[in-house]
């Protein structure tokens, strides 16, 4: 035969051998200790029956802590207690969590790109002037987006380029004409 009883804590049927009357069990669902009682005495209360048991939501407040331990937090400073951190700049939204980075505009890192070709193909006119012309006016289009550092650096690079292409152009065309 064996002992039924209810968890102090939660309640839940719990369900062992004879022989380990007087001794404590741990309910499964919740880690409470529990004295099993004899075979034919009574079950004690599953809890303490307070004021606000027939409420709804009310539960079972938790045991105490065991004797040494401490039952406040070694530290409660902000975020621990739930009060904002004063050192995290909030936004309109709350404060910023770990999400994914906004994206950046692809125009933008284009004009980059372009620009830094560009700058590399100076020396050729007829591939320097069109790549830069197409950078910049990337790079133009891309500087009202969030990616507005990425678009500023490809502009300069670019009208860099752009200028040296066509100086080098100039140079060449007038050197042809001279013979």
């Amino acid at each position: 035969m064996s002992i039924e009883f209810r968890c102090r804590n939660c309640n839940r049927l719990l369900r062992t051998e004879d022989g380990t009357a007087g001794q404590t069990a741990r309910c499964p669902d919740c880690d409470a200790l529990t004295v099993i009682p004899a075979p034919g005495e009574p079950p004690p209360p599953a809890h303490e029956a307070g004021p606000n048991a027939a409420e709804p939501g009310w539960q079972i407040p938790p045991p105490p802590p065991p004797k040494g331990v401490r039952a406040e937090p070694f530290y409660s400073g902000p975020g621990m207690s739930g009060e904002a951190n004063p050192y995290q700049t909030p936004t309109q939204y709350g404060t910023p969590g770990y999400g994914l980075r906004p994206r950046s505009d692809g125009r933008a890192t284009a004009s980059l790109v372009l620009g830094i070709i560009g700058l590399l193909l100076w020396c050729c006119p007829l591939a320097g002037v069109p790549l830069c012309a197409v950078g910049l006016a990337l790079g133009v289009i891309a500087a009202k987006s969030e990616s507005r550092s990425v678009a500023v650096a490809g502009i300069v690079l670019n009208s860099i380029g752009l200028v040296l292409s066509l100086i080098n152009g100039l140079i060449g065309a007038l050197m042809a004409v001279a013979g």
